[in-house]
């Protein structure tokens, strides 16, 4: 925000420490620390006052440690976090859905990306503070309180904030199934716990020096996730109401071929399958559908 008001007669001899302290009367809110891609570049007009919040950022404002006194331009536009007042941390929550402990990254401040870190794919939005990739199973949890997120790689009903400790509860309805063990079976075609890098991602968290940049994070989270299988390859639950039109053309020994209209597909023209005795599938027989598909 603007740090001193020249228009009303009101001096500063210190920097406004709290949002009292500053003119009612001009004040504007140009951008929050924790908020890292909220941009005024297109506004040439704020381009001075975002110079001068910059400049007032070369000494963290929790513990006054100096970030960055170099000369590099580029380096000293850019918004730097404390390395030691802003701890990126990392832990172990049990999934909904598969029944076994999977990762999750609590970084303190708000994701406001519409795209996934790991593929580009565009997020589906649960609510304004809920997110999730649809692809890789990748949830964006924001606690609006304390402006932080956790990144959940994979299903799970809540998670905590790792700084006020509000519980956040997921709302998964529209995502899973409603049998576990397809769940289970989708969940890993597209995730694979057991090759998550989390040793390096733990290292490099820990070596930033003074100061981090937020958006270098999405590198790392890139990193830890080597073995992301491409959306084509993937395969993926849709709800049976995102059909029309179904017409049946075909029936065999094995099952009914019915041909519909995928409504989410750009009204792609489909073939659907209801194989015999489907509601009695097993957890062998999604095993062995896993195998042929590797």
């Amino acid at each position: 925000m603007k740090l001193v008001c020249n228009k009303h007669e009101i001096s500063r001899t210190k920097e406004p420490q709290n949002i009292q302290e500053c003119c009612t009367n001009c004040l504007e809110i140009l951008l929050f620390k924790q908020i890292s891609q909220y941009y005024i570049y297109n506004r040439p007009d704020y381009t001075p006052i975002y110079n001068n919040v910059i400049e007032n950022e070369k000494y963290c404002k929790l513990c006054r440690k100096s970030l960055y006194q170099g000369t590099n331009n580029y380096e000293l536009k850019q918004f730097k976090l404390c390395s030691d007042c802003y701890r990126i941390s990392f832990g172990w929550i049990e999934s909904t859905f598969a029944k076994k402990l999977i990762p999750i990254i609590y970084l303190p401040w708000w994701d406001n990306s519409t795209n996934c870190r790991v593929c580009s794919s565009e997020l589906k939005f649960i609510s304004d503070c809920q997110k999730y990739c649809a692809n890789c199973h990748i949830f964006y949890t924001g606690c609006r309180y304390c402006l932080t997120t956790n990144v959940i790689f994979g299903f799970t009903e809540k998670s905590q904030c790792k700084k006020c400790e509000r519980i956040i509860f997921i709302d998964n309805t529209n995502i899973s199934t409603g049998n576990s063990c397809l769940d289970d079976f989708l969940f890993n075609l597209s995730f694979i716990i057991e090759n998550l890098k989390i040793d390096e991602f733990t290292d490099k968290t820990k070596n930033f020096g003074n100061y981090f940049k937020p958006d270098k994070i999405d590198e790392i989270i890139s990193f830890i996730y080597p073995k992301y299988k491409k959306p084509e390859n993937i395969m993926k639950w849709i709800p049976y109401s995102q059909f029309r039109n179904v017409k049946k053309i075909a029936e065999g020994g094995f099952g009914i071929i019915y041909q519909a209209t995928w409504s989410n597909g750009i009204n792609r023209t489909v073939i659907l399958k209801r194989c015999k005795n489907s509601h009695d599938f097993s957890k062998d027989f999604l095993n062995e559908v896993f195998l042929k598909l590797l």
